[in-house]
């Protein structure tokens, strides 16, 4: 393993704690931890790494001792010893606790559970790839539509600017100062434009529902984009007036409600005669034992009507009943109508790189990839399951103590003192024959080592590959953007110019509509460029194992 890595950008300690923040972006991280609680294939991956854990600690259990009860009842009736007869009937009763371990004297079931910890290690750091590779999946869709926006608003630009360049040389056609031909091919320039604006929308409409999805939304393109899809206010204005009609609703059925309740208990208290309202109430609310004769007397005319349901019988109105019905369902649409809030508005413009990533040592990049430590973390487990084949054809050891209760009277059967029963054992089993099934089994866990040796390998090359590659983008994408840069400066200078000369009539139209593809082809690869030296900064930080300070199983609750 080197030293160092090839590129000179590598030199410095790779600070692995956020590296959302070197983006300067507030909303990258949102739409991130917004990822990371509502993708489904997290969630998914989630699920699997919680199987994977639950099936590694059950096969692990064997590490610990085994302890059993049982109760049993038997009845026996058997023949007399000449066969004419037979004897009574008898009853057996019993408890019975069973202890059973495999002393592991060689090691065999140790092994097993160190194999068993590390394929729990192993699918942890799984999850941890999967949510480090969502969240650079998804910073990288963010700022591909940004891209794509900023591609379609170029396209406007320029249609924009064709259309007026296109009013002017008509307008010189009808003085006789250009020519038809001019005509002809600036109006081309604004019907091609047009296709292509129409390509960009679709680009960016594209770009975003796969953000969207991403984000576990549904894919509507929602999310506001220069104004053009629906605003925040229009939703959050739905939302509100919706909110008010379910408030409406629910207080309309509370006051229905009060208006049954009320109802039923006049009709319960006229069933009791006015003067006797008072004394019937205070018969009810005394104890039985300390009641008169009169008021049992009371109690027996006119406790129904006192001690009757109100709630079962206002729930069990049946006017009340279809009202509450039709209010709920109407209540459960409206709130279906409700939209989520757009969070946040697709930037204007990619954020700023800063200078270079220093890059630490490659031997710290394996202790922290999560996709290096799982292939590591899946080897230990294979090197522990080899050595738990070969221990397999040790002699075992294993103790069985049973403790319980045996007795012919059931009230007994709880008598651990006269009625006692016990039996201990101790086994030492060794295989002698079974046709090579453990040598092979040996043979299959070695040659699964070895797959995992050579799979590990495979792995920290991949990882040291990446990241070489990534640092030498970061060089090679700098200096492709200044470039850029320069170019996209120049051919918007040389347009103008181009336009100037025309109207002084000191060039054709050949030559101004050349500069303006120039300029267009000059401003779309700077715009590209700039999007791809923000991308490989993140294949970077994605190759060095980068952490972010974001929590999905907190966010999700």
């Amino acid at each position: 393993m080197p030293n160092g890595w090839s590129s000179s950008d590598g030199a410095g300690a790779f600070d692995s704690q956020n590296w959302i923040r070197d983006f300067n972006d507030p909303v990258l991280a949102k739409i991130i931890e917004e990822a990371l609680a509502h993708n489904y294939n997290l969630q998914a991956a989630a699920s699997r790494m919680d199987s994977q854990i639950a099936g590694s600690r059950f096969a692990g259990s064997s590490i610990w001792p085994t302890i059993n009860g049982t109760g049993n009842k038997s009845r026996n009736k058997r023949s007399s010893a000449s066969g004419i007869s037979q004897t009574p009937t008898s009853e057996t009763f019993g408890l019975n606790a069973r202890f059973n371990w495999e002393i592991d004297l060689w090691g065999k079931v140790r092994n097993g559970y160190k194999g068993d910890m590390a394929d729990i290690q192993s699918a942890q750091a799984d999850y941890q790839a999967a949510r480090l590779s969502l969240a650079g999946r998804v910073a990288q869709s963010w700022y591909n539509a940004i891209e794509a926006n900023q591609q379609y608003e170029l396209a406007k630009r320029t249609l924009d600017a064709l259309e007026s360049s296109a009013v002017i040389v008509e307008e010189n056609f009808k003085r006789g100062i250009a020519r038809a031909l001019d005509v002809r091919l600036v109006r081309a320039n604004v019907a091609s434009t047009q296709s292509t604006l129409e390509t960009r929308l679709r680009q960016r409409d594209s770009s975003l529902r796969l953000l969207e999805t991403l984000l576990g939304r549904y894919p509507a393109n929602e999310l506001k984009v220069a104004g053009a899809s629906v605003s925040r206010d229009s939703i959050e204005a739905s939302n509100q007036r919706l909110d008010r009609e379910i408030a409406q609703l629910e207080s309309e059925l509370s006051d229905r409600e009060d208006a049954v309740t009320r109802r039923l208990e006049q009709e319960q208290r006229e069933k009791i005669p006015e003067q006797l309202r008072s004394d019937a109430e205070v018969a009810v609310e005394t104890a039985e034992s300390e009641r008169t004769e009169v008021q049992k007397y009371l109690v027996s005319q006119f406790g129904d009507a006192l001690n009757f349901d109100i709630q079962a019988a206002v729930n069990a109105d049946p006017a009340f009943k279809a009202f509450r019905t039709r209010t709920l369902e109407a209540i459960k649409s409206k709130r279906e109508q409700k939209k989520p809030v757009p969070g946040f508005a697709i930037a204007s413009q990619l954020p700023e790189i800063s200078g270079p990533v220093p890059a630490g040592l490659p031997s710290e990049l394996l202790l922290r990839r999560p996709d290096v430590i799982s292939a590591e973390r899946s080897l230990a487990a294979a090197e522990q399951r080899k050595f738990e084949t070969s221990k397999a054809r040790i002699p075992s050891f294993n103790l069985t103590l049973s403790r319980g209760t045996s007795t012919r009277d059931l009230e007994q059967v709880t008598n651990f003192v006269d009625r006692r029963v016990w039996a201990q054992s101790f086994n030492i089993a060794q295989t002698l024959f079974q046709g090579g099934r453990l040598r092979n089994n040996y043979k299959r866990a070695k040659a699964n080592y070895e797959v995992q040796v050579a799979s590990y390998s495979n792995t920290v090359l991949m990882a040291f590959r990446e990241v070489e590659n990534a640092l030498n983008n970061q060089s090679s994408f700098e200096r492709d953007y200044e470039a850029q840069k320069i170019a996209a400066e120049e051919s918007e200078a040389a347009e103008k110019l181009a336009w100037e000369e025309y109207g002084r009539g000191l060039s054709t139209i050949t030559t101004a509509l050349d500069a303006v593809r120039r300029n267009i082809t000059a401003q779309r690869s700077f715009i590209q460029v700039s999007n791809q030296r923000v991308q490989s900064r993140i294949d970077l930080y994605l190759a060095l194992g980068g952490g972010f300070g974001v929590d999905p199983i907190e966010a999700s609750k």
